[in-house]
């Protein structure tokens, strides 16, 4: 067998390359017919509980963007605190300088924004 006595590497290589192949080909086809398989039972699945499931992924995705909203509150009430209230702010209501209600306010502004941005962005226009 000259094959194990070549020691030039390129036919093992090849080999291996070949086998590479026939692998990837393998996945790929296992891959295309498991997703077939669960295009045709999400397709298929018209059942009366359909409208409770919307209502749980909405829920979800709803818990979703005021954890988000508020960790990116959080992140900019840490880069950015605020030390002195204004009296005058939109965010300080009671009209004395009380930084922690100041913040607190602050903190409800920055989420109502970023989930009015989130809300807006995914479902405006959403037939």
């Amino acid at each position: 067998m000259r094959l194990w006595k070549n020691e030039d590497a390129r036919v093992p290589l090849a080999l291996i390359g070949v086998l590479f192949v026939l692998i990837s080909a393998g996945t790929s086809l296992k891959l295309s017919h498991m997703d077939a398989r669960m295009a045709s039972s999400m397709a298929t699945d018209t059942d009366i509980n359909a409208a409770d499931t919307a209502l749980l992924y909405a829920r979800a995705d709803l818990a979703r963007i005021v954890n988000y909203a508020g960790m990116e509150a959080l992140k900019q009430m840490g880069e950015t605190p605020v030390i002195e209230a204004d009296p005058n702010s939109q965010y300080n209501t009671s009209g004395m300088p009380d930084t922690a209600e100041f913040n607190r306010n602050w903190a409800r502004g920055m989420m109502t924004h970023t989930m009015n941005q989130y809300i807006e962005s995914n479902y405006m226009y959403d037939r």
